[in-house]
C-alpha cells in the first residue's frame, strides 16, 4: 500500500497545567498490505525497541501517516479500541 510513519505519543500536563503530547518514538513501516498490518508491525517494533510488553505502557496514543499524508481513520481489529481516530501532525514537537 505504501510507506507508513507511526508516531507513539504520551499525553502530559505541564507544570502550569497545559496538556501536550510528547513524542515517545517513531516507527517507519516501508511496506505493508494494509493499515492494520502496518500498525501491527509498528507496535511490535516499538515494543521490541523499548523493551516493553505492550506499547501502551510507554505511550497513550499514536498517529499515522501514509506516504506522507495524514491519515484520519480507525482500522479494524485495532488492539486499543478506546482510541477512535489516528492522526499525524507534521512537524509536531514535544513542547508545552
Amino acid at each position: 500500500m505504501g510507506r507508513f510513519i507511526v508516531r507513539f505519543l504520551k499525553n502530559i500536563v505541564s507544570s502550569d497545567g497545559h496538556p501536550f503530547k510528547c513524542l515517545q518514538g517513531e516507527i517507519v513501516v516501508r511496506r505493508a498490505t494494509s493499515v492494520d498490518r502496518a500498525l501491527q508491525a509498528a507496535e511490535l517494533r516499538f515494543e521490541r525497541r523499548y523493551g516493553v510488553p505492550d506499547w501502551r505502557d510507554r505511550a497513550d496514543t499514536l498517529e499515522v501517516a501514509v506516504d506522507g499524508h495524514p491519515a484520519a481513520f480507525a482500522p479494524k481489529n485495532w488492539r486499543n479500541s478506546n482510541i477512535k481516530r489516528l492522526r499525524y501532525i507534521p512537524g509536531a514537537r514535544c513542547s508545552a
